[in-house]
């Protein structure tokens, strides 16, 4: 059921009750570089994009084996920036 701009979902077991989404979740995109300092230490650092297509925007169930609601992101982009730091040991 949807209570203004929110949808709920009755029950996660029976996603079936529930509006369709679209089949698209969106593309990924990312940028990353690495730098080995030995054999065994690296640093990285990156920049990951996603660009949500529909199904992220209306929200899905796409967790759980398809039982767990994601409730969408109102079609914003999301931006992921890390730095690594690895050890072989």
């Amino acid at each position: 059921f949807h209570v203004g701009d929110w949808r709920i979902p009755v029950w996660s077991g029976l996603s079936f009750w529930t509006e369709e989404a679209s089949k698209d979740m969106g593309w990924f995109t990312y940028i990353w570089g690495q730098y080995n300092y030995s054999e065994d230490l690296f640093m990285r650092a990156g920049w990951e994009h996603l660009f949500t297509g529909e199904g992220m925007d209306d929200g899905s169930f796409t967790s759980g084996h398809g039982l767990e609601f994601s409730g969408g992101t109102d079609g914003d982009d999301a931006d992921y920036y890390f730095v690594d730091l690895g050890l072989n040991f």
